[in-house]
């Protein structure tokens, strides 16, 4: 069996459906999860109370991210890559890491070891924010190239 463009754009939005269905189980499955999470007393209940607040706020961009990705997949799937809406898709991306990287650092005075997935989503924004300029500049080459030809 090789492995072909095809396959790997049907994997990543396999991927990507997974995730979402993944994300709305977890989205109403937190309750039950936080009350697991207090017979182990690994979080003081002031700890799990931002934590709630702090998940469901994160599901928000989360949400918005996988089908941002979704679209994406579906643009270069239709031959639309280098184009100015992949761009803005990348660009938006990149704010919602930005966004969970300051809302776990806000977290981090609650529970410390969040300052990680702060940095964690910090660098993902700025490795978008460069694939996002790469974009760009793809997009505007390819239009000199398509007003030479």
């Amino acid at each position: 069996m090789s492995w072909n463009n095809e396959k790997s754009l049907k994997l990543t939005k396999f991927v990507l459906t997974g995730g979402i269905g993944f994300m709305i189980l977890l989205v109403f499955g937190f309750p039950w999860l936080t009350s697991e999470i207090k017979n182990y007393a690994v979080f003081t209940s002031i700890q799990l109370t931002y934590l709630t607040i702090v998940f469901y706020i994160v599901s928000i961009p989360v949400f918005i991210s996988l089908f941002m990705l979704y679209k994406l997949i579906m643009n270069i799937q239709s031959n639309k890559v280098f184009v100015a809406e992949n761009t803005k898709i990348i660009r938006s991306l990149s704010w919602q890491c930005f966004l969970g990287s300051l809302l776990f650092l806000i977290f981090s005075f609650v529970y410390i070891p969040s300052i990680f997935l702060s940095m964690l989503a910090a660098f993902f924004g700025v490795m978008l924010r460069v694939l996002k300029n790469v974009f760009a500049a793809a997009v505007e080459l390819k239009k000199e190239n398509d007003f030479t030809i």
